[in-house]
């Protein structure tokens, strides 16, 4: 087994509302090893993209708030890191693919001036081998006439193109960890597979490390070793890839798995998971999700349940598999 790379450790931020704060994440760990293809999964508002911010030290202050916790990235807590440390692994040791291309790319500078900034900064490399890594990168992600598209600005690219530039921008000086927000996102069926391809040959061939946020349950059956499943700030459930899809032991993941439109193809209707997400700050007791659960007793409105073992790596935080 591989030395873990990053590790949060019960992790809680805020983010203060009308001058009090409320919970966004709550004593959330996870841990990801060298090498490793992780997938987080949760409805919009889980906190699966905050806590993305929160490893790249990008969480919006204020209004939000590390209140505790640790994020130790190769043995050091990032936490305690200064802004000028984060900024010297932020893309070069660790790296983000953001969710929507057109607002992360500048639409005043070309795609070349893009990627060798980044060279630039953590290389220390001139601007002629600048342009030649950047060439390299734009190659090495599928790109034709990379020549070409470095002169070109981001709204001349297809939303295909653009992703693959940001994959360029993030894997260009190599890091260990790369953080995929739902990277597929917009993008019809053909290049999402493409795209899929190329993180996977990175994780393959490069050996890197990467955490790939999405809600899709498809992507992640396809792609990852392991799943960490979120809800409402918290892990509810984890386990390998074939644990969690053909065994899921928390009401939530079978809920998620069940509203999966083609899974069952007998069934003629789609099946949704009643209620609403709660919001931050309202679920003051008791388990995140018994609003929304048909299992759900007076216990679990009362009590916050643990993750409880319930396999080889397979944990889930409800009062179901307490004494399994």
């Amino acid at each position: 087994m591989n030395p873990p790379i990053l590790e949060v450790s019960r992790l809680r931020i805020d983010f203060s509302a009308n001058q009090r704060p409320l919970s966004v994440i709550d004593d959330l760990d996870l841990t990801i090893r060298e090498g490793e293809l992780v997938g987080i999964v949760g409805e919009s508002g889980s906190g699966k993209s905050i806590t993305s911010l929160a490893v790249m030290g990008l969480v919006p202050s204020p209004p939000g708030k590390i209140e505790s916790g640790e994020i130790r990235f190769k043995g050091e807590d990032l936490t305690k890191a200064t802004p000028k440390r984060m900024r010297q692994l932020r893309g070069n040791e660790m790296s983000m693919i953001f969710q929507e291309p057109m607002t992360s790319l500048n639409p005043v500078f070309t795609i070349g001036d893009q990627i060798g900034e980044s060279i630039r900064i953590h290389a220390r490399v001139g601007k002629k081998e600048a342009k030649r890594l950047a060439v390299e990168a734009l190659n090495r992600v599928g790109i034709p006439r990379a020549e070409e598209v470095i002169r070109e600005y981001p709204h001349q690219l297809s939303g295909g193109m653009r992703q693959r530039v940001m994959i360029a921008i993030a894997t260009v000086c190599n890091p260990s960890l790369l953080i995929a927000d739902e990277p597929t996102t917009a993008l019809d069926v053909t290049i999402q597979a493409q795209i899929l391809d190329l993180l996977r040959s990175l994780n393959r061939e490069a050996g890197t490390a990467i955490m790939l946020i999405t809600h899709d349950l498809g992507v992640v059956a396809e792609l990852c070793d392991k799943v960490i499943v979120m809800y409402a700030g918290q892990v509810v459930e984890e386990g390998d890839v074939r644990s969690i899809l053909m065994h899921p032991k928390h009401p939530y993941t079978a809920a998620l798995l069940e509203s999966v439109p083609g899974r069952d193809a007998d069934r003629e209707r789609l099946i949704s998971i009643p209620g609403s997400m709660p919001a931050p700050g309202t679920v003051t007791q008791g388990c995140r999700f018994a609003s929304r659960c048909s299992y759900a007793t007076g216990k679990c409105r009362e009590r916050v349940p643990p993750l409880f073992e319930v396999g080889n790596d397979h944990v889930s935080r409800c009062w179901l598999n307490e004494a399994k």
